[in-house]
């Protein structure tokens, strides 16, 4: 696969993937999950979907660095909403206090 195919892939992979996160978001939060549940599957689709258009396209070096930092934002990313999840679960005062701190 070309690199320029590639990008027009990535790109239209993401921009998917962020609309159909958009829809799941809008969803969730209507039904009053917690604040960082509807997030998790916006990155998920996202690993996905760079992960396969790494795999699939030969994109030059400095794009793969790219591709690979989207990769390991949506892991840390996805971490930090785990983490916030467990802190809820453990000590809900704090868990307040840090959702109020993030929302300002």
């Amino acid at each position: 696969m070309s690199a320029t195919w590639g990008i027009v892939s990535a790109v239209s992979c993401l921009v998917l993937c962020e609309t159909i996160g958009f829809i799941l978001m809008k969803r969730l939060g209507a039904k009053g999950v917690p604040y960082e549940m509807p997030h998790l599957p916006v990155l998920v689709l996202t690993f996905s979907a760079l992960y396969g258009i790494e795999k699939v396209a030969l994109f030059s070096p400095s794009l793969r660095v790219i591709v690979q930092f989207g990769m390991l934002y949506c892991m840390i990313a996805a971490g930090v909403l785990l983490l916030l999840a467990f802190i809820r679960h453990v000590h809900y005062q704090s868990y307040i206090f840090i959702l109020n701190w993030l929302k300002k």
